[in-house]
């Protein structure tokens, strides 16, 4: 497998992790009103709302080891010399 194969491979796993933390924060809120705070459970409110900040603290830093990875300018450098010597 080439490495350009693997890179996009890689960037479509990123795009789709980066898609389902993107999820997960609405849809904990909408948990955490539903099934909580409506009928004044706290502490599972209170959970629910340690489990947000728990998956916003991982989609930071996913999303910060992303940029530092993919924007390094030897890797788009070599990514588009491949390219151009393949065609």
């Amino acid at each position: 497998m080439n490495r350009q194969m693997v890179t996009l491979i890689m960037i479509f796993a990123s795009v789709l992790l980066a898609s389902l933390l993107g999820v997960a924060g609405p849809y904990l809120m909408g948990r955490a009103i539903d099934d909580y705070l409506t009928i004044k459970n706290l502490d599972g409110f209170v959970s629910i709302i340690l489990l947000m900040l728990l998956v916003l603290r991982i989609e930071f830093f996913f999303f910060s080891w992303l940029m530092s990875f993919f924007n390094s300018q030897s890797r788009a450098r070599s990514c588009k010399g491949d390219s151009f010597r393949s065609v």
